[in-house]
């Protein structure tokens, strides 16, 4: 009926969201989602049945029901993952907030805080955290939610830039700042 189009895809479409929502809504409400999300997995794992089915990626003789659970789950996994991410990202920059050190720092030594302390200092706070920022994945437009000066993501790319040429000049001209990148990378990469 998919296939057929027009009215046909539509009656079936319907019957597949109804028999299908149930389901969709068990498998994410007990695994720790909630109704919207629901609601999305579900919306979601049609939408992409119907689109293989009309792909020709479906064989006929199959459980579109077993396929649509799969494809559930899929859906939930993924978005599982994606809220893990971004709430350990989140964690992280609170806890970067909250201490002026990097978050990671509070399992290093204390030599090893007050090296990148006095790096901090070189570069200014603001030019700091967002490198360390650039430097942990996020995105300028993440860079910009967290460190709401910025007015545009361009403005953060913009200061980025700015700041490392800022330090690769310290770099060049500061021998105090070659010590303190030398140290750090003993103790990162235990060069000698």
């Amino acid at each position: 009926m998919i296939l057929a189009g027009g009215e046909q895809e539509n009656k079936a479409i319907a019957y597949i969201l109804k028999r299908n929502r149930k389901k969709a809504y068990h498998l994410v409400l007990q695994r720790y989602g909630n109704q919207e999300d629901a609601k999305d997995v579900w919306l979601e794992g049609v939408t992409q049945l119907v689109l293989m089915i009309e792909a020709g990626k479906f064989r006929s003789g199959h459980s579109i029901d077993a396929l649509l659970w799969r494809i559930f789950e899929r859906i939930w996994f993924k978005m599982l993952s994606k809220n893990n991410k971004e709430q350990e990202k989140t964690e992280k920059l609170k806890l970067m907030e909250t201490n002026p050190d990097p978050p990671d720092l509070f399992i290093i030594n204390q030599e090893l805080r007050a090296i990148l302390k006095k790096l901090s200092t070189f570069l200014g706070d603001d030019c700091f955290k967002v490198l360390y920022l650039q430097a942990q994945s996020y995105k300028a437009e993440e860079i910009r939610e967290k460190m709401p000066q910025f007015s545009s993501a361009q403005a953060v790319m913009n200061r980025i830039y700015r700041c490392k040429q800022r330090l690769s000049k310290e770099i060049e001209t500061n021998e105090a700042l070659q010590v303190y990148l030398d140290q750090l990378r003993t103790f990162y990469f235990n060069d000698k």
